[in-house]
């Protein structure tokens, strides 16, 4: 017998894929579930690390690593999950030229998700935040 899960149930375990999994399918394309199946939600390969958040109301957050277009770097990038809507369209949320990693992303009370990963220079490591809305 197939259950049907509700929204919040199906972006909870689509985060549950992306940290699991290390966030891509063999295509390193990011893969999330949805009312009617599988939606790519992030691709052009590379992806090597996903983290995700879920509201009370169901809306979703995933952020990953993804390779730049010329596979030298990874650039942090995010795509938003709702319940009414479906996913957005995935965005790079780092604008460096320099290596982003260590992902990780919150979500309070509100609903206010923050994304914060790790950019490394050639001197230093710093790290970055943006409130994603």
């Amino acid at each position: 017998m197939n259950k049907r899960f509700g929204a919040r149930t199906q972006a909870a375990v689509m985060l549950a894929f992306l940290a699991g999994c290390g966030g891509g399918d063999s295509d390193g394309d990011v893969t999330g579930a949805t009312g009617s199946g599988v939606a790519t939600i992030g691709s052009s390969g590379g992806i090597v690390r996903g983290e995700g958040a879920v509201d009370a109301g169901g809306n979703a957050t995933a952020v990953w690593l993804q390779r730049n277009a010329a596979g030298f770097t990874f650039n942090a990038w995010a795509n938003r999950y709702s319940p009414i809507t479906g996913w957005s369209t995935a965005t790079m949320i780092d604008n460096s030229p320099e290596p982003a990693r260590m992902t990780q992303i919150v979500i309070d009370g509100l609903g206010n998700v923050t994304a914060a990963w790790a950019q490394n220079s050639s001197a230093r490591t710093d790290v970055w935040a943006n409130a994603l809305r």
